[in-house]
This record gives C-alpha cells, structure tokens and sequence, in this order.
C-alpha cells in the first residue's frame, strides 16, 4: 500500500523503474511480444536515467539562479517521461521523491526572481491539497452530501485560487451531480475550468461539460 501511494499507482500492471536511492525516471505497464520484447523494451526505458543523470550533471557545474534553472528543466524533463500519454499526472510522483532536489531550487531562487520558488512551494501546497481532497472523497462513502460538501466549503474559505480552487470546484461538482442537481454541478463546473484554463484537469473538464452536459448531445 505504501509503495502504490508512493508511486501513484492506479492500475496494474503498472512497472516503475527507479535509481538505487528510489527516484524514478521510468513508468509502464503491459506489453505485448512477450518476455524477450518486454526486456527490449525495459533496456529502452533504461535510457531515460542516463538522460536525467547527464541533466542533473549539467546542473551540478552552474551556480546560483542558474543552477535552480537547470534542476528546474531537469525536473520537468523527468515528470514529461513519467506522465506518458497523461500530462500533469506525475507531477506528485516527481515532487515526492526527488524532494531534495526541490528543496534546493527553492533554496537557490529563495527571492524568487526566477519564480521557481513561488512555482515549487504552489506545487508542494497543489499536491497537499488533491491529499485532502482524497481523504475527503475516501470518507463520502456511505455519508450525506451535506456533510461532504460542507468539508469542501471549509477549505474554500482559505480562498485558493488557480488550479488549488479548480480542484474543490470539480470535486464539489461531481457530488452535485450524484445528488442529481445537474444544474449547480455544471456550473461549479465552468467556473472550475475558468480557474485554471491552461490544467490538465481543465482539458477534462471541457470534455465533460461537452460531452455529458451538452443538452444537444444528451439528445
């Protein structure tokens, strides 16, 4: 269970390749050929630590704002590989285990004139949030909507913005939706894509509103 957290692990079978302190650099599942095409293909996946490594190396030889740079495109780089066909889905997995690598960007850029500081520390309270998000979904089971809605309330009054409200928006959505007021659950809906229109989850929300709330396509 640990490991599946760790590793955002949603179905199976899902194949994480990692370096000996843990940090992955490659992510896949099922192939088709068999054992001798699987080892091709993990031998090529294996490429993609030599690629990270020169990356990380070229950013140990910079200093300062530019070093924060380097590890930034390293970084980027890394998640790119990780997401697959999925943009933005690795961005916990990177954030989680190459932490020291993100403390040092926000250490290096600690005036935030490179805007990798604020851009990091955004991203470390995105991830805690989609955790508390989580917890908040794993205990609507079998609870009023009231009660979930009300949780969900409570962290709005933090007033978050972007993609952190976008994420509440959608999850309160969703249990308008199940209590059947399809109404309020589209138009949380559309002000959860205007939040963050550039999201990941933004491009799922337009397919959603396009394609289950779309009065002519329900015809």
């Amino acid at each position: 269970a640990k490991l599946k957290s760790t590793f955002g692990i949603s179905g199976f079978p899902t194949i994480v390749l990692v370096d000996a302190e843990g940090r992955p650099y490659a992510k896949t599942g099922y192939q088709e050929g068999g054992a001798e095409n699987y080892l091709k293909h993990l031998t090529k996946l294996r490429t993609q630590k030599k690629e990270r490594d020169r990356a990380l190396d070229a950013a140990a030889k910079s200093e300062g704002a530019n070093r924060a740079k380097q590890l930034d495109t390293a970084l980027k780089t890394i998640q790119a590989k990780l997401d697959g066909s999925q943009p933005g889905s690795a961005q916990g997995l990177v954030l989680g285990t190459y932490r020291d690598i993100v403390k040092e960007i926000i250490t290096l850029d600690a005036n935030n004139k490179a805007g990798l500081k604020a851009k990091y520390e955004t991203m470390r309270n995105t991830e805690g949030l989609k955790a508390k998000l989580k917890e908040i979904s794993r205990g609507s089971r079998g609870a009023k909507p009231e009660e979930t809605l009300a949780k969900y309330d409570e962290l709005l009054k933090d007033k978050p913005t972007g993609e952190a409200l976008q994420e509440i928006l959608y999850h309160k959505s969703m249990v308008y939706d199940r209590k059947g007021d399809k109404t309020t659950a589209k138009e949380l809906l559309e002000e959860a894509r205007k939040a963050a229109p550039r999201s990941p989850r933004a491009k799922r929300i337009r397919d959603i509103l396009r394609n289950y709330f779309d009065p002519k396509k329900a015809t």
